[in-house]
């Protein structure tokens, strides 16, 4: 998804039928999301510090751009509160997976 203030447009790629879409932004949403993009901004530098920070990138993206699942034009706007399972496992955080395996004895 795409987000274009000057032209109050936001633009959902890759939508039904592969298509891409486009639909009118609010007038009234203008603020409260530049205040939302602006918090996300300030969240994703705290975890560009912490050495994370990174999106899954569609496609090939990561190969070819091994850095750009850092930038800031692939964060999500409402990003989840807390690591994925997978990122959890890639950081070393255990996982509810592993618990529940470690419970069934399998782990």
């Amino acid at each position: 998804m795409d987000i274009d203030f000057g032209a109050g447009e936001v633009i959902v790629r890759n939508g039904k039928g592969a298509k891409d879409r486009v639909t009118m932004l609010p007038q009234s949403l203008l603020d409260p999301l530049k205040l939302q993009l602006t918090r996300v901004r300030a969240a994703h530098d705290v975890e560009l510090a912490a050495g994370r920070g990174d999106v899954e990138l569609p496609f090939a993206l990561a190969r070819k751009y091994p850095r750009a699942a850092f930038a800031w034009c692939w964060q999500y706007v409402f990003p989840a509160s807390g690591l994925s399972t997978l990122r959890a496992q890639l950081n070393g955080t255990p996982s509810v997976v592993d618990d529940r395996l470690d419970l069934a004895g399998a782990g």
